[in-house]
């Protein structure tokens, strides 16, 4: 080989080494995310909705529970209630990936969330020997720590079980006020709803919306505190990257079944306060204080999850309340005595009003009762009437079970026009700076 011989073929080699550093390789692996998503099909289910008009509405929905032979699934309100008052469908129906030859009915059950969550849950018998993947969720620290820019993918498109090949990027540093995520995504389709959303690391969020280049999913941290709430079977687990071998992760509950007494420590959409310990437990120098269903009037209650945070916070920053709890509507609890339901009733028996035009005030008598009964040194009742995002009032009330005293302050919202999280916490306004004055007071009377 002459000499220009060998520099050519050198030169070839060297642009060959070049090109195979700059190139992506092709046909090795698919993105740890894709491969999950096909794992995931077998929990996927196409619905098929019709409404009292004989309008058909399709889309899809996916297992997060099983009790005994019932599946319960997730998808999007709007699939199965038209937004017409009595919307429900009459009659829906669904099909699984590995048995797409038979359509099987399944019951619309009654609770649900509408915009702009948008979710609902069915149930059907599951097929005989249908097998699916309890491990499949993103762990949810994971959440909290930053989302902004992970890859993500979807199951469900035009009525098959398709997965894009293109990933979209989450584009919310952590889901917003209302739990949504927000997705840069142009796959996704009209039918697509009710699809999961799935990271590397599992699924994150349950696709409710499309635009021309994105879409929104609401999270699945929200579904499962609705779940937890509505007292609806949970069986699905955090999945586990066994290659990078993440088996630090903790896993969600398993199955939390209707019949079985509630946890006493709930989730909302955007705050978990941690376990409470055992009432029986030995007396020391911390007291237990029970967090009553919050009282939110009029546009209030879209800031629930905001004054959870703030009371949370309150009770963390004070350091005297470590061991407490926080209960929510329509959830059974169990105590040495009997069992308490926390229905409308309940709440309504917290707060009375003695006139029509008088504003709710607390039934002292009967929160000392249900202190008693459920063995706390205190409870905290809070009450927030705000009105078109306008400055009004808002009331932190505790009181004291065994010295039958009362601790009440009040202060001003000023919401900001806006559905940041962030910014909504750093508005200024009053809820930690009244929930801490009561615990002070609480405290004071405590060390006399």
């Amino acid at each position: 080989m002459d000499f220009d011989s060998q520099h050519l073929s050198r030169t070839a080699a060297a642009c060959l080494i070049v090109f195979l550093a700059i190139t992506p390789i092709v046909g090795w692996s698919q993105p740890s995310g894709d491969k999950l998503a096909l794992k995931l099909r077998d929990n996927v289910v196409k619905i098929s909705a019709k409404r009292g008009s004989g309008e058909s509405v399709h889309g899809f929905g996916f297992i997060v529970g099983k009790q005994r032979d019932q599946f319960y699934i997730v998808t999007a309100n709007h699939v199965v209630r038209s937004n017409r008052p009595g919307g429900a469908s009459t009659s829906v129906n669904v099909k699984f990936y590995s048995d797409p030859g038979h359509s099987y009915e399944a019951d619309l059950l009654e609770t649900f969330y509408g915009k702009p969550q948008d979710f609902a849950v069915i149930q059907v018998a599951a097929p005989p020997n249908l097998s699916w993947e309890s491990k499949a969720l993103v762990p949810l620290e994971s959440i909290k720590g930053g989302i902004r820019g992970e890859e993500v993918w979807f199951i469900g498109r035009s009525g098959k079980w398709y997965i894009p090949t293109i990933p979209g990027r989450i584009n919310s540093d952590k889901p917003d006020l209302h739990s949504i995520i927000h997705v840069d995504i142009a796959s996704v389709r009209v039918g697509t709803s009710g699809a999961p959303l799935i990271t590397k690391n599992g699924i994150i969020g349950m696709i409710i919306q499309d635009e021309v280049d994105s879409a929104r999913a609401v999270s699945v941290e929200a579904i499962k505190a609705a779940f937890d709430e509505w007292r609806y079977p949970w069986s699905i687990k955090a999945f586990i990257d066994q290659k990078n071998h993440k088996a630090n992760r903790p896993a969600l509950p398993e199955t939390s079944s209707p019949d079985k007494t509630a946890s006493l420590a709930t989730s909302s959409p955007e705050s978990k306060l941690p376990e409470a310990r055992s009432p029986d437990r030995p007396p020391d120098l911390q007291y237990r204080v029970a967090i009553m269903p919050l009282h939110l009037r009029n546009d209030a209650s879209r800031y629930k999850n905001i004054f959870t945070r703030l009371i949370e916070e309150s009770i963390q920053e004070t350091k005297f309340f470590t061991d407490y709890r926080y209960y929510e509507i329509n959830a059974k609890y169990e105590t040495d005595q009997s069992e308490i339901i926390f229905n409308e009733t309940l709440m309504n028996s917290l707060w009375v009003k003695k006139g029509f035009f008088s504003k709710p005030e607390p039934n002292i008598s009967f929160i000392i009762q249900l202190g008693n009964q459920l063995k706390v040194d205190a409870i905290l009742l809070f009450s927030a009437n705000v009105l078109d995002m306008a400055k009004d009032r808002i009331r932190a009330i505790l009181v004291d079970v065994k010295r039958e005293k009362i601790y009440s302050k009040s202060g001003m919202t000023d919401f900001l026009v806006t559905e940041d999280t962030d910014q909504l916490l750093e508005a200024g306004f009053d809820t930690k700076e009244i929930t801490k004055k009561v615990f002070a007071e609480f405290k004071s009377n405590y060390n006399r």
